[in-house]
């Protein structure tokens, strides 16, 4: 695909992605009960906007800044 994944590691990024969305379902709907499912359904745009927002910066800091961190100490 875009990211030039092999298909078992895509369907392994696939998998990882859904489980931690439905665990994080969960996990909420346990602690806080009906008052988690309305606030999300309230701000679905919101958070899902906050949660694309941290994963664009995680890339970026996995594909970005953290090699060039690791190449700027080894020239120290």
């Amino acid at each position: 695909g875009a990211f030039g994944l092999a298909y078992p590691q895509f369907l392994l990024a696939v998998a990882f992605g859904r489980s931690l969305r439905y665990f994080t379902w969960g996990a909420l709907a346990v602690v806080y009960g009906e008052r988690a499912r309305v606030f999300l359904q309230e701000h679905f745009h919101s958070v899902g906007l906050l949660v694309l927002i941290l994963i664009v910066l995680l890339l970026l800091w996995f594909l970005v800044l953290k090699p060039r961190l690791r190449g700027g100490e080894a020239h120290e």
